[in-house]
């Protein structure tokens, strides 16, 4: 694998075409601290991939003098300012999580393409051992939560199988199966819980449909169900997000579809009422594969990022909030192609966004007493990240950025405090007159081509 590293430092500025049938917002943010605060949430990649982009830019430091293989399936870089890991036919989705009980962050990465999951355990800071990959979730599998802690147990998607299978994790690293629950081309799944509907319930998203299934009181321990609900909500949904967008302690479930450029909301109507459905907002273009809440204007009312996969920004919705909500301005996206995974998080440093795409990785900083303006390091890669995470993987108090790539040899935990991190390996010095001119230059090019989208 070959990390490719430049940078670029921009500031954020500019408006997506966007016709809102408002609603949504949701619980204040908490104070930044050592100890990280982080959501996620980014769409896989289409069957055939996104497109590449048509000129990858040239790096400022050569950083291939080592990569993962298969006799020495982690390598870090010298140090370890890096950690990569060896994912057979490249990385659809990956977990950060305690999977082996020691209390340190392991590493879950499911390949799509090579039908297999592999752990990775964290057995010190940044020193990682390889298990041996598993076919648990047989062909196809995709995303894998957390679904219960108390014991714990997780959530395989199997989308191949039509099930979504139950399973506990060994101190060794190895998955067990305990339960499974059959439903057909499964994506991804969100726990929630709402009055009356048990301490868990699934919203579950497809690989391709129209509809949305809600798995009322999901048993962690059988995979029983009391109820099934399925809500169509346009073409392609994706992922869906737990967020109370107006303030009454009952969370809204929140997703894009990707093929009709729109947000939805579903909302509890009562425990035995069939929940409500509606579109938050409409854009004319664009192709969102996710939605991620955040307080962009740290107002204490949850707004909502949008991603544009085929335009360079993310578009800002902003919540009044009551829920309702309007367009703000949008934050441009200093890559090519567009913006395939987002993730944000929230460390002693303040406030980060990670967005992958084709050929990048962008890192967002919020600039300091400016709310919702932030600056950017671009670093360019070999392939495309189908997942972004912004957790403390390695209990520093710092986020670290974690990958799952569509390459086998790219996916990679880079550790905080990641504005110095994403620097260095960029070799960007403070160059503040020509980071200055770039900001204004894509504050202005973001802005006249939404203007351009409205005409």
């Amino acid at each position: 694998m070959v990390l490719l590293l430049g940078a670029v430092t921009q500031t954020i500025a500019g408006t997506d075409s966007v016709t809102p049938p408002p609603t949504v917002s949701n619980q204040a943010e908490p104070a930044a601290t050592s100890t990280p605060t982080v959501s996620n949430q980014a769409e896989p990649v289409a069957a055939s991939g996104p497109a590449m982009a048509a000129e990858p830019a040239k790096p400022t430091m050569d950083l291939t003098k080592g990569h993962p293989t298969e006799s020495a399936p982690v390598w870090s870089a010298p140090e370890n300012r890096y950690t990569e890991f060896l994912v057979d036919s490249g990385a659809f989705h990956v977990l950060a999580a305690d999977l082996s009980g020691t209390g340190r962050k392991d590493l879950a990465f499911t390949s799509h393409s090579g039908d297999i999951v592999r752990v990775y355990r964290q057995t010190a800071p940044r020193q990682f051992v390889a298990v041996d990959p598993q076919d648990i979730v047989g062909f196809h599998p995709n995303d894998i939560i957390v679904l219960s802690n108390s014991p714990k147990r997780y959530l395989l998607n199997a989308e191949g199988a039509g099930e979504l299978r139950v399973a506990e994790v060994n101190a060794e690293g190895r998955f067990k199966q305990l339960a499974k629950y059959p439903l057909g081309n499964v994506l991804s799944s969100t726990p929630f819980s709402w009055p009356g509907w048990g301490p868990i319930s699934l919203a579950v998203a497809p690989y391709t449909g129209t509809a949305i299934t809600l798995l009322r009181d999901f048993n962690p321990e059988t995979a029983e169900v009391k109820d099934v609900l399925t809500l169509p909500v346009g073409r392609d949904p994706k992922r869906v997000q737990v967020v109370d967008i107006d303030k009454d302690g009952t969370p809204e479930l929140i997703l894009p579809s990707f093929w009709d450029n729109q947000i939805w909301a579903i909302s509890y109507a009562g425990p035995d009422q069939p929940p409500k459905v509606q579109v938050l907002a409409s854009f004319k273009r664009g192709w969102p594969r996710q939605v991620l809440p955040l307080d962009v204007n740290h107002d204490g009312a949850m707004d909502l990022l949008v991603p544009m996969s085929t335009r360079e920004r993310i578009a800002v919705l902003l919540n009044d909030g009551q829920g309702h909500f309007h367009e703000g301005e949008s934050i441009p996206y200093p890559g090519k192609t567009g913006i395939h995974t987002l993730a944000s998080g929230k460390d002693g440093e303040g406030r980060y966004l990670l967005a992958g795409g084709s050929g990048a990785l962008v890192l967002y900083r919020e600039r300091q007493n400016t709310p919702g303006q932030f600056e950017t390091l671009l670093a360019p890669i070999q392939n495309w990240p189908n997942w972004v995470e912004l957790v403390d993987v390695d209990g520093d108090g710092s986020l670290d950025a974690v990958i799952a790539s569509q390459d086998a040899q790219e996916s990679r935990v880079i550790y905080g405090p990641l504005w110095k991190a994403f620097s260095q390996l960029a070799g960007q010095p403070n160059e503040s007159k020509q980071q200055e001119s770039k900001q204004q230059d894509a504050t202005k090019a973001a802005k006249q081509a939404s203007e351009e989208e409205k005409k």
